[in-house]
């Protein structure tokens, strides 16, 4: 998480403003600016259920795993601890079913591009 201080020094960068030339996605503008530790491709998914937050990352970082009732601000990753091991097998395998809910109610493609 941002502090104040390092968001208002973000957000007044001049290539994160609002008068920036890209105004089309189609044009080739990014619309997320690349951090190495994403690598090139990020990508995140996921689940917030009752007091846990999971969330998975394709590339470089470090999965996470929250407990948001005794760590609201999310700053001790539990990923690791074994402790929480069944916890986190179950929230993944909640996400997995999820996203096999989600890609049965997607349409296949009625041609080729």
């Amino acid at each position: 998480m941002l502090g104040r201080r390092q968001r208002l020094n973000w957000l007044a960068r001049p290539e994160t403003s609002a008068s920036t030339s890209c105004s089309s996605r189609s044009r080739g503008c990014p619309t997320q600016r690349p951090q190495k530790a994403f690598g090139q491709t990020p990508r995140a998914h996921t689940i917030i259920r009752d007091r846990w937050r999971l969330t998975l990352y394709r590339g470089k970082a470090q999965n996470e795993l929250f407990d948001l009732d005794t760590d609201p601000d999310e700053m001790v990753n539990l990923w690791d601890h074994e402790r929480f091991q069944e916890v986190k097998a179950s929230l993944i395998e909640q996400l997995a079913e999820l996203e096999i809910d989600v890609i049965n109610s997607v349409p296949f493609p009625t041609s080729e591009a």
